[in-house]
């Protein structure tokens, strides 16, 4: 019986790195996509296939999306349902435009660092929502859910930046002309991700009637990575995350993920509603 068991593990795992390996030389090998024609690949893929006009610009290892849509409803309000979810068409182009994204970008020779895709409400108030996303996670979790037949939808979301920003030179730009294209950097991705993770772990709904946000800012400039934030504690109780500890957690999270180059060599934590300000060395942060 045991002995069985053993060999249903042993081809269980074959299989499994079998195909792993199959999928990695397949993409490897026989790429479907020039690198060199990506702009007009992700265009008429979005136009032809499924009639959304997007635009596109390759910038050095990031490539940007640009799709103008109704983000904002004619209440001048989010354009989302009841439960917090985007309402169903622009739920359905998003996830079609990622779709396809992670389609080409998964049989590109050549494949860029990064891709930026911004959609922007263009007609109530002017806001632009970027994605950011660090195009090996898709190789990593596509291969996950070959290999285990799911994905962890958590890390997924903890590894791709997603935030709004108001901008009112938005208003009436089809194209895409007011959005700067430029060559994201591994420590300003970083930078937005330990950000990010903070805003959602104190604005989470267990914890968001006991803190105020007052202030969250995170940077990245020449090897030095700083987090700074005012975030005050409106109810005591028991068990509440420490936010400079919690600042520390994110920055040497990401770091272990994503900064394997050691391109970042100083880390600023900056609490400034408890005036506690500390600077590190990449090796002091971990020790």
């Amino acid at each position: 019986m045991n002995s069985t068991k053993n060999m249903a593990k042993h081809i269980r795992r074959v299989l499994l790195f079998s195909i792993s390996i199959t999928f990695l030389v397949s993409c490897s090998i026989s790429p479907t996509y020039p690198r060199k024609e990506i702009e007009k690949v992700i265009k008429n893929m979005c136009e032809d296939e499924f009639n959304i006009d997007v635009n596109v610009w390759d910038v050095g290892d990031t490539v940007w999306i640009y799709a103008p849509l109704k983000i904002i409803n004619e209440d001048g309000q989010w354009n989302i349902t009841k439960d917090g979810r985007w309402n169903e068409d622009i739920s359905k182009n998003t996830r079609i435009i990622h779709s396809s994204l992670n389609r080409i970008f998964l049989n590109i020779d050549k494949p860029p660092k990064f891709y930026c895709f911004v959609m922007s409400d263009i007609e109530k108030i002017g806001i632009d929502w970027y994605t950011i996303v660090f195009i090996p996670d898709i190789v990593r979790y596509t291969i996950e859910s070959y290999t285990t037949g799911h994905v962890s939808t958590e890390k997924m979301n903890e590894r791709t930046f997603s935030s709004p920003s108001e901008n009112p030179q938005a208003l009436g730009d089809k194209v895409g002309e007011h959005i700067q294209k430029y060559d994201i950097t591994m420590g300003e991705f970083i930078s937005y991700l330990v950000k990010q993770s903070m805003e959602r772990k104190f604005t989470a709904p267990e914890v968001k009637d006991n803190f105020q946000v007052n202030d969250l800012r995170a940077y990245y400039l020449n090897g030095k990575l700083g987090i700074i934030f005012d975030i005050m504690i409106k109810e005591y109780k028991e068990g509440l995350p420490e936010p400079f500890e919690e600042a520390k957690k994110a920055v040497k999270k990401f770091l272990k993920i994503y900064d394997s180059s050691g391109d970042i060599v100083e880390i600023e934590i900056f609490d400034t509603f408890n005036k506690k300000r500390r600077f590190y060395s990449r090796g002091a942060l971990f020790e």
